[in-house]
Formats: C-alpha cells, sequence, structure tokens
C-alpha cells in the first residue's frame, strides 16, 4: 500500500473512533439527561401528591376538629412523622429541641436537674443531681409527677415532661409531686439554672486493681477530656483492667465517639471509614 493512501486510512480511522467516541458520549449524556428529567418529573409528581394530601388534611382539620389547630404545631407534628417513617434514629426537633441538643453537646443544659422516668403510665423522679436546683428544693426520687406549672402531666410521656420542666436559666417553674407516705401532693417552686450535662456519670474502684467508669452521659464536647481525667483517677489507685459502662448512652458528636475509641485502640486504627 502506497504510503499516502496508508496515512489518509490511518487519519480516516482515527476520525471515525474520536467521532464515534463523541456521538457514543452525546447518546449517553442525553440518556442520563431523559433519565434525570424523568426523575425529576416523578419526584415532582410525588411532591405534588403530597402537598396536595397535606394541604386537602389541614382542611379538613378546619372544618371539622373542635378548635381550629394551631398550624406550626401541625406541621411540626407531620415533620417528625415524616422522619419517624424512615427509622427509629431521624428525628426533626424545633427551634427550642435544637437549642436543647446543643446546650446538651456542649455538657450544660439550662433545667433543674431532674431525671424522669416513666412506669406503668406515670412519671416518676428517677434521681436529682446533688447542689442543682431541684435538690435544693427538696424534689426526692420516687416522687410522682403529677402537675408542671398547673398543666396535668397524666398522658405525658417522658419528653414531654423534660420540655415543660426545663426553661431558660433565672425562670420558674411549679411541680406538684405525689409523695410516698405523705396525705396531699406537694407543691415546690424551682427556679431553673444553668446544670452541667458530664458524660462520665460515675467512676470508682470495684475491687483491687479493677476500675469502673459509667459513661452513659452521651458523647458531648467535653466526654473524651472527661474519660482521660476519670481513667487518671483510676489508674492512680492501680487499676489494671477496667469496666466501661455504656448502658443506655444515648449517643451524640461522632468526633467525640472516635476519640474516646482512640484512647483504647492501637494508634492509627481505623475506626470510621
Amino acid at each position: 500500500m502506497p504510503r499516502q493512501l496508508l496515512w489518509v486510512s490511518i487519519a480516516l480511522l482515527v476520525t471515525m473512533t474520536i467521532t464515534g467516541g463523541l456521538l457514543e458520549r452525546r447518546r449517553v449524556a442525553r440518556m442520563r439527561a431523559l433519565a434525570a428529567n424523568v426523575q425529576n418529573a416523578k419526584n415532582a409528581q410525588a411532591g405534588e401528591i403530597v402537598t396536595g394530601a397535606f394541604t386537602k388534611a389541614l382542611e379538613l382539620l378546619d372544618e371539622n376538629y373542635v378548635t381550629p389547630p394551631a398550624r406550626d404545631r401541625v406541621t411540626q407534628g407531620a415533620l417528625g412523622g415524616m422522619l419517624h417513617a424512615l427509622d427509629p434514629h431521624s428525628n426533626f426537633f424545633d427551634w427550642r429541641e435544637f437549642g436543647e441538643m446543643r446546650n446538651e453537646q456542649n455538657s450544660k443544659f439550662d433545667g433543674i436537674g431532674v431525671t424522669i422516668n416513666q412506669r406503668n403510665g406515670r412519671l416518676y423522679v428517677l434521681g436529682v443531681m446533688p447542689g442543682m436546683p431541684a435538690d435544693k428544693a427538696g424534689l426526692r426520687y420516687g416522687d410522682a409527677l403529677l402537675t408542671v406549672d398547673g398543666e396535668a402531666a397524666r398522658d405525658w410521656t417522658q419528653g414531654d415532661a423534660l420540655k415543660h420542666i426545663r426553661g431558660r436559666a433565672g425562670t420558674t417553674v411549679t411541680l406538684t409531686v405525689e409523695r410516698i407516705g405523705t396525705t396531699e401532693p406537694l407543691s415546690l417552686e424551682i427556679e431553673r439554672a444553668e446544670v452541667p450535662f458530664p458524660s462520665v456519670r460515675n467512676h470508682f474502684m470495684v475491687k483491687p486493681e479493677v476500675g469502673y467508669i459509667a459513661l452513659t452521659g452521651g458523647f458531648n464536647q467535653t466526654t473524651s477530656d472527661e474519660l482521660r481525667e476519670a481513667l487518671g483517677a483510676l489508674k492512680r489507685e492501680e487499676m489494671r483492667s477496667l469496666i466501661l459502662d455504656l448502658r443506655r448512652n444515648p449517643g451524640g458528636l461522632l468526633r467525640q465517639a472516635i476519640e474516646v475509641a482512640e484512647i483504647f485502640l492501637p494508634r492509627g486504627t481505623e475506626i470510621v471509614s
């Protein structure tokens, strides 16, 4: 084959390859764009259906409910239900709940320093933090919560109770409780204050050389520092083995969970990928 013809053939082949590649990429791009348009249309249609159903539900509530519903409360409830439908750990926080969560992550919150537990359909005081407002006011373990600021707590969840009891430091909350051994309910007016929210709730030596740390307050900004401090105290008591109690730990900041794991694992160990 003459050299000139060979170069022409090669040039044509290269041109056809490049052109074919460009055409194929354009075809793939068009198919992807078409698929995206179809998906967007489906999403838009689904959104219209959901919006229409929600609007219709609000109209029915306005027309038939005993009293006109508070729109913000209904909307927030709908958002919460949507996220709970995904899994038990997805939640919607309103501005107040989000602020409280951020405060807890900073290892503090505004409240009275009480732990509430729900049992057999009633709310009970599970514990009070020493030196905190609830303790100073005389609230005790086992007190049954009847009302908060005059509002009956009979049908409340544990979360409902905490929402009503917590509030800005310096404000007051009045609790009515039923106490074993008393014939009449007790009314306690308590001034809220800034309450520390430590991650490490307790640490001590179980027996010689065996230490115990209760890391049950979640993973907050100070968790790893608190843990190192507790470990140091136990090591000074000649601890050689450790029981790390994580029961009922509600979770929290991923970075702090990683730092806690790094305390116990060899340097360079991959924890999260």
